[in-house]
């Protein structure tokens, strides 16, 4: 799996430290599950459990409760049986959709629970996409709801490039924000390729070709810059076939080796599986992947955090 590892969220635990700042700043990574893994259709009994959530959100209508909170993270969160993602039941994320747009659900500041319900809204409303843009572009720190001194920004940056052309409006924002510096200017980068900048893809191949070059020949990815990679290669999956004449850096770094997090025992180096679903996700699966990365289909490798 790419972004969920035994159904934990990725991006609930990489930050980025920015050192001019006194806070984390949250990865920009999707929240919505891993997107490019097959998801099993619900059971009864998870349908009802969908359905109870969405009735809840009828009740309390516009009302501030735990109640309606509750419902919320459920529906933010999703399901999964077994550790497989339980494919989200459309008609109940569009009436969710219209609930939040009818009882203004997102008219205050933003938290990583609203993000991630947004960010299963397939059609989402003018209002939930300004919602969202004013979380990711604001001027100031947006904290979290969970981690003291985290700025979850990238986070609603991330939300908002899965938007795509529902974007469009920010898409010169993002571009004059990207940078391969922090979760915030690859978060930007996401917004801009998504949303349709036409100079996007080539400065976030650029980016991604910068930060490599910037490396010494043969040495690992650190943590930090292995990221901000992985972040600038997922606005590669945004705009469909486009992103199959950008992949020369993504294809130089699935060569080298990153490190990764392993408790107790700090950083390890293993090689960077996580972006074999995504380039499959691109170009679709090949025998000359295969062939370049026979760790992709290697169940003896172990995906990096």
């Amino acid at each position: 799996m790419f972004f969920v590892a035994a159904g934990i969220i990725i991006g609930s635990f990489i930050v980025s430290r920015n050192p001019a700042l006194a806070f984390d700043l949250e990865a920009a990574f999707p929240v919505a599950g891993n997107p490019f893994d097959e998801c099993v259709t619900p059971t009864a009994d998870e349908m009802a459990l969908f359905s109870i959530a969405v009735q809840a959100l009828e009740a309390v209508k516009d009302r501030l409760s735990a109640l309606g909170i509750g419902a919320e993270k459920f529906l933010g969160d999703g399901l999964y049986r077994d550790g497989i993602r339980v494919c989200d039941p459309g008609g109940v994320y569009d009436r969710v959709a219209h609930l939040s747009v009818e009882h203004l659900s997102f008219k205050y500041r933003l938290v990583e629970y609203q993000l991630k319900l947004a960010a299963r809204f397939g059609e989402p409303d003018p209002y939930i996409v300004e919602a969202v843009a004013k979380s990711a572009f604001s001027g100031s720190r947006q904290p979290s709801e969970n981690f003291a001194n985290r700025d979850i920004r990238p986070m609603a940056r991330s939300v908002l490039a899965g938007f795509r052309e529902k974007a469009a409006k920010y898409a010169a924002t993002a571009y004059d924000q990207m940078s391969a510096n922090d979760s915030l200017g690859t978060g930007a980068a996401q917004v801009a390729a998504a949303a349709g900048h036409p100079l996007a893809l080539n400065r976030s191949e650029r980016l991604m070709t910068d930060a490599l070059s910037a490396l010494p020949e043969g040495g690992v990815v650190p943590w930090d810059t292995k990221n901000r990679l992985y972040e600038l290669a997922y606005a590669f999956t945004l705009v469909g076939e486009r992103g199959k004449v950008h992949l020369a850096p993504l294809r130089q770094l699935m060569t080298m080796k990153v490190q990764s997090r392993a408790p107790p025992f700090g950083m390890i180096e293993l090689q960077p599986k996580r972006m074999c679903d995504l380039l499959a996700h691109i170009v679709g699966i090949n025998s000359a992947d295969g062939e370049a990365y026979p760790y992709c289909a290697d169940d003896t490798v172990p995906y990096d955090s």
